[in-house]
């Protein structure tokens, strides 16, 4: 991605020549506000001209050196002593330039990375307001690193700057890392500092250096298959741009566009804020520029701030005031929402009154639009877009396929690259880690990749073996009726295993997820339960701070004995609630049903040599626990939270949960629920004739909550209620084509051929495959009751939004995994697939053709069977059927009354005989 933070660093992508000049210059994290490390030696480093004396000043140390051959020069002040005052760091060459860095403290640093749940912002979080509003803290401070990747190799700066806790930052401070920081601060008096280096939705693989890379092979396999894939989608645009004539021809003076007059007369008109755009006389496909106004205010000018632009597919140029701030092109293009929707804008470029937003689209494939309004510090722009067209380019009809989009910004190695190796080896205390929600698809692959990970880190600060503490998966989606299988139970066991390098510390969060949210609300909780071990490991505090660790082991008759240690004054069986969280924000709960409920703790299964896991009372026994089960009379292993959403109440007297544990070593024969290597029956017949799973991150598979449609979740939480136990005898799967039968003429269709029938209908408009995966999981969605036959059509959305950025394969690997999941969830119901509907863009019609003939071979005619109706929505030449397609602009898609008549005609018999 190019750089988006012009201002703020030059440096960012600079090539080293640039990094040469006369300029003294910084990396970004030595700027105003910052806090260095006390009681170590502190490196302090830049570039200047090759032989140029550099001299560092500060706390009345004096250090210099002479730039090397490169331009690079560092310097190690002594150790400093903690400290709050206000200070100056003063930096001079020996020709006359000088720099200075206001505001330094001198304290303690902790770097924190991994995903999303590290990140999620205060502001975000309803349960902190009053915290937000009024928290102000000159010595509690954060470096916000700017997402960054990085695929051509390590960088040597990445934008990012220093913010202190006050009302107008506090927002946006980590909330993780708010709580962890002020924690420690209360209890060690003494500033401290917290370096939110993450990236919400990533792997770890994207974390690692080429060297950690190198010594895995299975790893260095695929990043070498991701490379070579990489250069290959590169060269597959740039030859069908310059085959079929789309290539850009960018104007070399942008200022007309970009800051000039808007006037209906010079060829602006107005564009809608959200969605493709769809305007009389206007291309689909060219070269446009949006406009829009921002008002500048004072409290905007405290710190940068994020200036969101939700480009849809397309490629894109951002300015602010006339000037680059960024943009993709199909060489660096992801589909990261971090990355390609967030600007920072440093406070010196917001004007005090108007600011003018300009975005160049390049759309050769998708047609221009947006899927947000823009906002600069959470502040909409009032209006819509100004749009002016620079270039049409024709229609794709009778043009060759366009190639899938690069998306691989986020792979193996980009973020170290662009992320943790900017800011090495600045002064840190030690680490916090919140990631693994997005490996459990493979989490076998973690329990060698995340070890991996913290000793490439020790080995690049190259300061020992420093403090690594991070966070165990939260409990998170639907609650288990039996016990067996688990990704995310074995990504778990794979953080658990991590502990045993040293320097360690694991806080366990099992008891503070949600169901339905992955990003659980408690975050003072994990918060606070790292900086417990950092108290009492780091910092020599004499406190609790672990739970009940199982410790060994021994089978008595018909029960097994378990002791632990980390007892701290003894175990605790804590009260079971009567229900559990499913969604805090919008404080939606469940009755929670107890698995074991004349036991005096939950979450204990048991088994005995057939392996065979059965729920077990279990009891605490003084410093132990007395597992049994009357159906498993020769017990031989325990197993204890080993599920996806464990409900489990084991503690100890400090209030710390007892880690999720196993006394077994069994491998892990069947399939995880996620692991795409295993699939579930639906597939295993027939899995030889389908793409392969990649090993990264799909879209298409992987469960996702809508975020362009506020209402959406409303409808999820309403159809999770209408499912209410009781014997359905079909459960309709889809988009707004199958929304459809709801309303309207459609609905007294409907009736007309299938009033026998008690039908659930589960389409929602504009969904796509990973959507439908992530309702099927919300709690109550497929719960309590036995469908006699479900009917699926998905994939149009995905086709139709995502032509340019997915393949047909990729889309049927979606297909595939709801199927999966239909199957595991009702495995005596039937599944009737139907072929993706026609539509009426040429290019897209083909796509979804393309995508048929691969799910077509998922039937298996026991379970699933497929069932083809397009024939009966076109015409004999093979276009569209005026009377059952909508006329739509620009391309049909949606059913008239006929059509829904047509489709309830073709279908009735195949219902009929599937439901018998």
């Amino acid at each position: 991605m190019k750089p988006t933070l012009t201002l703020l660093t030059a440096l960012l992508f600079a090539p080293l020549a640039a990094l040469q000049a006369a300029e003294l210059k910084l990396p970004s994290i030595f700027s105003d506000h910052m806090v260095l490390q006390s009681g170590k030696a502190v490196p302090v480093w830049g570039w200047a001209d090759a032989g140029e004396r550099v001299a560092v000043e500060f706390a009345g140390q004096s250090k210099s050196t002479t730039a090397n051959a490169d331009g690079k020069w560092t310097v190690k002040l002594d150790p400093l002593a903690a400290s709050g005052e206000s200070r100056e760091m003063r930096l001079s060459t020996s020709n006359g330039e000088t720099r200075v860095i206001r505001d330094v403290i001198v304290g303690e640093v902790w770097l924190g990375s991994g995903q999303s749940n590290l990140g999620v912002e205060m502001g975000k979080l309803p349960d902190y307001e009053k915290e937000v509003a009024t928290a102000s803290n000159p010595l509690v401070r954060e470096y916000m690193v700017i997402p960054t990747p990085a695929l051509d190799g390590p960088r040597d700066d990445c934008p990012g700057f220093w913010r202190l806790v006050r009302p107008g930052s506090t927002p946006a401070f980590s909330a993780l890392g708010y709580f962890f920081i002020k924690d420690l601060h209360r209890e060690l008096a003494t500033p401290v500092a917290f370096l939110n280096d993450c990236w919400g939705g990533t792997r770890i693989e994207p974390w690692l250096s080429a060297e950690a890379v190198a010594a895995l092979p299975t790893l260095a396999a695929e990043a070498a298959s991701e490379k070579d894939s990489h250069g290959k989608a590169i060269r597959a645009m740039e030859a069908w741009l310059k085959q079929t004539g789309r290539e850009d021809r960018p104007v070399a003076d942008t200022d007309a566009f970009t800051i000039g007059p808007v006037s209906p007369d010079d060829g602006w008109i107005k564009a809608p804020n959200r969605d493709e755009i769809d305007l009389p006389g206007v291309p689909k496909h060219g070269v446009f520029w949006f406009r829009r106004q921002f008002q500048g205010a004072t409290e905007l000018r405290n710190a940068p701030q994020r200036l969101l632009v939700a480009p849809f597919a397309m490629f894109e140029k951002v300015y602010w005031n006339g000037r680059l701030i960024g943009g993709t092109d199909y060489a660096n293009r992801t589909t990261d929402r971090a990355t390609r929707w967030h600007y920072y804008i440093p406070p010196d470029q917001i004007r005090d009154g108007v600011n003018e937003l300009a975005v160049r689209a390049f759309a050769p494939v998708t047609p221009p639009g947006f899927a947000w309004p823009p906002a600069l510090g959470g502040r909409s722009s009032p209006g819509e877009w100004s749009m002016k067209v620079e270039r049409a380019l024709p229609p794709l009809d009778g043009l060759p396929p366009a190639p899938p989009l690069n998306t691989r910004n986020l792979g193996i190695g980009s973020l170290f690259n662009g992320m943790i190796h900017p800011v090495l080896p600045y002064g840190i205390r030690g680490a916090v880690w919140y990631q693994g929600e997005s490996n459990t698809r493979n989490p076998q692959d973690y329990r060698e990749r995340f070890p991996a990970l913290i000793r490439d880190w020790r080995r690049h600060w190259n300061a020992g073996e420093f403090p690594f503490y991070f966070c165990q998966l939260a409990n998170f989606r639907g609650k288990a009726t039996k016990p067996g299988e688990s990704a995310w139970a074995e990504l778990r066991e794979a953080q658990s295993l991590t502990l045993a390098l040293p320097n360690t510390g694991m806080a366990v969060l099992i008891d503070t997820g949600e169901s339905g949210d992955i990003h659980p609300l408690a975050k003072d909780v994990a918060g606070s339960r790292l900086a417990r071990i950092a108290l009492a490991k780091t910092y020599g505090k004499a406190i609790p701070f672990s739970g009940p660790v199982y410790e060994a082991m021994k089978v008595e008759g018909d029960r097994i004995r378990l002791t632990f240690r980390h007892l701290e004054g003894g175990l605790v069986a804590k009260e079971v609630p009567a229900t559990y969280d499913v969604m805090r924000r919008s404080g939606k709960t469940a009755p929670l049903v107890r698995n074991s409920p004349q036991s005096q703790l939950e979450g204990f299964a048991i088994c005995g040599a057939d392996k065979k896991w059965v729920w077990a009372d279990a009891n605490i026994d003084g410093d132990t626990v007395l597992v049994s089960a009357k159906q498993v009379p020769a017990p031989i292993a325990v197993r204890y939270a080993w599920s996806d959403n464990p409900t489990c109440n084991l503690y100890n007297a400090a209030d710390l949960p007892a880690p999720p544990f196993r006394t077994d070593d069994f491998e892990f024969a069947a399939a995880s629920p996620q692991s795409p290597a295993k699939p579930s029956d639906v597939s295993k017949t027939t899995l030889s004739n389908q793409p392969a799973s990649p090993p990264a991150k799909q879209l298409s598979t992987t469960p996702t909550p809508r975020v362009d449609n506020p209402g959406w979740m409303k409808i999820v939480e309403w159809q999770a209620a209408a499912a209410k136990p009781g014997r359905w005898d079909l459960v309709l799967i889809g988009d707004s084509i199958t929304a459809g039968w709801q309303s309207g003429t459609p609905s007294e269709i409907w009736a007309k051929y299938f009033s026998a029938y008690r039908t659930l209908n589960l389409g929602i408009s504009a969904d796509k495959t990973e959507n439908v995966l992530w309702r099927l999981a919300f709690p109550g969605t497929l719960g309590g009751y036995k469908p006699k036959l479900f009917v699926l059509m998905i994939g149009t959305n995905n086709t139709g939004h995502r032509y340019g950025t997915e393949t047909a394969d990729d889309t049927a690997r979606g297909i595939r995994a709801i199927l999966d999941k239909l199957a595991a969830k009702a495995p005596e119901a039937k599944i009737l697939l139907l072929a993706i509907f026609p539509r009426g863009e040429e290019i897209k019609r083909k796509r979804n053709d393309e995508v048929n003939r691969k799910v077509e071979k998922l039937a298996d005619n026991k379970q699933v069977f497929w069932l083809n109706l397009n024939e009966h929505f076109l015409q004999s030449d093979g276009t569209l059927s005026k009377q059952v397609f909508k006329d739509e602009k620009p391309y049909p898609i949606h059913l008239t009354a006929e059509g829904y008549e047509a489709w309830a005609q073709a279908m009735q018999q195949k219902i009929k005989e599937l439901t018998k």
